[in-house]
């Protein structure tokens, strides 16, 4: 299975947390990097449905969830279908 979302944290006890929540479902699934954000290139990103920099214990991603704005299995989200739950 590909991972969908892609976190950068740089402290190893915030970035041992996101694996957790990952490993629980609470959070979308996806790959830990470690790196300093300055060792981050583009190409790193490619393949991501969503990328979260500086992703401490995973706020956004669960947000998103929330919002009903997760990927889903296979299916990109698309800001469309977000925002037409406010355009009714």
């Amino acid at each position: 299975m590909t991972a969908k979302a892609y976190y950068n944290e740089f402290d190893a006890h915030a970035a041992a947390w996101l694996r957790e929540l990952i490993a629980a479902g609470l959070i979308a699934p996806g790959v830990v990097d470690e790196r300093s954000i300055c060792d981050v290139r583009a190409e790193d990103l490619d393949g991501y449905d969503q990328c979260h920099f500086f992703a401490g214990i995973g706020g956004w991603s669960h947000s998103l969830r929330l919002a009903g704005w997760d990927t889903g299995v296979g299916q990109p989200a698309s800001w469309a279908k977000f925002l037409s739950r406010w355009h009714d």
